[in-house]
């Protein structure tokens, strides 16, 4: 596995490609302007036939010519899957220092189109959100259109965030953006809320978050609300029976099969305990019921990991995050049927070594993991994103050696590994065979 640009690791250029009026550019897949012929169309002498063109192989997609184009390394942003690939907002691409944050909110949008692994910088026309990190995004599949709740920003390295609860939407055809007006009792401003989207009743459901304004307070919030989408009312869903603890940094997934919102581990505090327990939101009856506490054989405790649903096989799949030991960011796989309620360790990951402990805060030595191999190198808050085509696309997050840059399919069907986009940045040296390291990142 080669490590490519790496000279050009330090940003992605400005400008784009321009989109039409018709939504993401699209790879040509058909070549409608040549005509084939099925034969001799005429004849200039006895058995001189003209012979007919060759028809085109339209069987491969033809892609644009490359153009380098593609963001920064990110972590902490908001996406969905469309047609072609996927689209994600915001984040945070400020590269950590020594391992602690070092915040750089982003607004741009941008289209990954998986067929030709290409970027596309999408430029918004009008009124838009502006930059924010760890906001919360669902797809709305009854308006084809992009969600967003919440999240924070700060100018500069200090002082208290402004956080948000306000609800924009982004048509994914124009790609305009509308800032919803709601009323009713609905969520405190927070950021790294759960939630989901409830498309038989056409719902925005919001759960837990922190709604602290200082980056080293964490005050998980416990509470649960519903926008109806087409009256613009929250609500506040009071449930009876037992409930999640309060936490930031769930995980959530849609299940359709059990018409249902999961949600899975978190934090409840920014050096824990942290959390590794399921729970369902019944979305008819707006109760919630656990489904599965932690004990026993299940993934370690984590936050920020993330979790889909595989259809295919009526499981959940959850996948990375950090745990609260030694090892810190995850790249594991772990499958819980909700049948049975039981968990399944489908992939170990990188395992650490006791041979090779860290030699301090952020000082890893080079083999500082037992590497998996074929496997994206571990990381916490990523995007994961199922692709309607029995797979999930995962693109950057947290990693131990900063911010990564790359794009991985998860194959459902073989819990398998397939890289679409190499990595730039945030990766260490023994994972990608780079030599002359004297530590655990390049």
């Amino acid at each position: 596995m080669s490590l490519l640009f790496l000279a050009g690791c330090g940003g992605a250029e400005e400008g784009g490609d321009e989109l039409g009026s018709i939504g993401v550019p699209q790879s040509d897949t058909t070549q409608s302007d040549v005509e084939s012929d099925d034969g001799p169309d005429s004849v200039t002498g006895e058995g001189d036939a003209i012979a007919s063109e060759p028809e085109p192989d339209v069987s491969e997609p033809v892609c644009p010519a490359p153009t380098g184009l593609r963001p920064t390394a990110i972590a902490e942003m908001v996406g969905v899957p469309v047609e072609g690939g996927f689209i994600f907002f915001g984040g945070d691409n400020g590269f950590p220092i020594q391992c602690s944050s070092n915040p750089n909110p982003q607004g741009e949008l941008w289209f990954y189109d998986a067929t030709c692994s290409q970027w596309t910088l999408i430029e918004a026309d009008g009124l838009a959100p502006g930059a924010r990190t760890r906001a919360t995004g669902v797809l709305d599949t009854q308006e084809n259109r992009l969600l967003v709740f919440g999240g924070r920003y700060r100018e500069g390295k200090e002082g208290n965030y402004d956080i948000y609860n306000e609800v924009w939407a982004l048509d994914l055809e124009a790609f305009t953006w509308t800032l919803l007006e709601t009323s009713g009792e609905g969520p405190s401003p927070r950021w790294s809320a759960a939630g989901t989207y409830d498309p038989i009743r056409h719902k925005l459901i919001i759960t837990t978050g922190n709604d602290g304004v200082s980056g080293a307070i964490y005050n998980p919030t416990g509470d649960t609300f519903s926008l109806d989408l087409a009256s613009g009312v929250w609500s506040l869903i009071e449930p009876s029976g037992s409930q999640p603890p309060a936490r930031l940094f769930g995980a959530t997934t849609y299940d359709p099969v059990r018409d249902a919102m999961v949600l899975f581990g978190g934090t409840t505090a920014f050096f824990g305990p942290m959390l590794n327990d399921v729970w369902l939101f019944h979305l008819d009856t707006e109760t919630w019921e656990l489904l599965a506490m932690g004990t026993g054989k299940a993934p370690e405790k984590r936050f920020w990991g993330s979790i889909n649903y595989d259809e295919g096989a009526d499981r959940y799949v959850v996948f990375g995050g950090h745990d609260d030991g030694a090892l810190g960011n995850r790249n594991d796989i772990w499958v819980f049927s909700p049948g049975p309620d039981v968990w399944g360790r489908a992939t170990g990951g990188d395992l650490l070594n006791p041979d090779a402990p860290a030699a301090g805060f952020c000082d890893f030595p080079t083999n500082f993991v037992l590497m998996e191999e074929d496997s994206p190198e571990r990381r916490s808050m990523h995007l994961a994103l199922e692709d309607g085509e029995g797979g999930v696309t995962v693109m950057g997050g947290k990693t131990d050696c900063g911010i990564v840059d790359d794009v991985w399919k998860l194959h459902l069907q073989d819990l398998s590994w397939e890289l679409l986009q190499e990595p730039t940045v945030g990766v260490s040296c023994e994972r990608y065979g780079i030599e002359g390291c004297d530590a655990f990142c390049f």
